[in-house]
């Protein structure tokens, strides 16, 4: 299995809906700390991909998207770090990795606005960089809130095929992230924090409905549908 995303569709190094470009002042990407090396951006799918070269522990990057990235995920591409990710959660930026089952913190270093993204890697690295904002219809980040039992629905907007959610604020700072799509169906997550198979079990089972997702009566996992705690979500079409 895999998850593909369109990004510039150019062979350029820099390439923006279709067009190339060779430099990133020519793209309109040099209005931050420093230039990424090289970006591939598809505006209208609120996604951009891009790689830079920091040297200090924060600095930022323009993302030439329409809107601010609300989900982010970096990592370094040239040695061994985790796969860091910053998301927005009612307007607070909630920072963690995808390859553990921590808790997502609150961040006031990697954090995006309308047109930078800030990243790092504490002294001269390599990185790759993911970012997704909300498209209607189309993609959506967002949050809700478990409920502890049946009947738990979460309005999208939209049927999603891909579904990425994490508790952000587990006290046992042990709750693992899970991937569904509508292709393998709601009954097989798998962890990107973990080497293990996909899992199928009814309390881990969600539904895909035309506005979103629901957890069926036999399921009320901590993976997804714990009463009071917060899950964030990136969800696209």
């Amino acid at each position: 299995m895999s998850f593909n995303f369109k990004g510039g569709g150019n062979s350029n190094t820099f390439n923006i809906d279709g067009t190339g470009y060779s430099t990133a002042s020519a793209a309109g990407l040099d209005g931050a700390d420093i230039n990424p090396t090289g970006a591939s951006i598809n505006t209208a799918a609120g996604f951009g991909i891009y790689y830079a070269s920091p040297t200090t522990a924060v600095q930022s990057i323009s993302h030439g998207l329409d809107a601010a990235p609300e989900l982010y995920i970096f990592k370094r591409s040239d040695g061994s770090r985790n796969w860091y990710v910053s998301v927005n959660v009612n307007g607070t930026f909630k920072f963690g990795s995808l390859n553990t089952a921590s808790n997502l913190n609150t961040t006031t270093a990697y954090v995006a606005d309308s047109s930078k993204i800030e990243i790092g890697g504490g002294s001269s690295v390599d990185e790759v960089v993911f970012a997704f904002h909300s498209v209607d219809n189309y993609q959506k980040i967002g949050n809700y809130t478990g409920k502890g039992s049946s009947g738990k629905t979460v309005d999208i907007g939209f049927r999603p095929r891909f579904i990425l959610i994490k508790r952000i604020d587990d006290t046992n700072n042990n709750s693992s992230w899970a991937i569904y799509d509508s292709e393998r169906g709601g009954t097989k997550p798998i962890r990107p924090n973990t080497t293990g198979n996909e899992t199928s079990a009814s309390t881990t089972e969600i539904s895909f409905t035309s506005t979103g997702i629901s957890i069926p009566t036999s399921s009320t996992s901590g993976l997804i549908n714990e009463s009071g705690n917060t899950y964030i979500y990136l969800a696209i079409a």
